[in-house]
């Protein structure tokens, strides 16, 4: 329970700070040209994918399919790599969750099915486990 509230108020974090981004990356939009405009822009969509994925990771973590398919369709990356040290991606996540439903969306969504993580296992193999 504990666990879920946590969860839930990273969410809340980022999404916050994802309406933040887009009034910055508006800003910058309708703000006149020029390289430090351009600049702008460039960082704030960069930093709106890197919050897209973020969430896409927390919510293919707790088999959120809808919110997963809700990002993803705004544009995440269904192809995030894990920071920690086993390098493991979305696809091997939800395969390792035994998540059918979440493995099929991400497929949907141009996953790599040949991805290998740090000890060389694939998403298949680390369904098979």
């Amino acid at each position: 329970m504990k666990a879920r509230s946590v969860f839930e108020r990273q969410m809340q974090d980022i999404q916050s700070s994802m309406m933040k981004l887009k009034h910055l990356l508006r800003k910058a939009v309708d703000s006149p040209g020029g390289e430090a405009a351009t600049t702008d822009k460039k960082d704030a969509k960069e930093h709106a994918a890197k919050d897209k994925d973020e969430l896409l990771w927390a919510s293919v973590s707790e088999n959120d399919v809808s919110q997963s398919q809700e990002l993803l369709a705004a544009g995440a990356n269904a192809n995030v790599i894990s920071k920690r040290e086993d390098k493991m991606s979305l696809l091997q996540l939800a395969s390792s969750n035994g998540s059918a439903e979440m493995v099929a969306l991400l497929l949907r969504y141009n996953a790599d099915v040949n991805y290998q993580n740090k000890k060389g296992q694939t998403a298949f193999r680390m369904s098979c486990e």
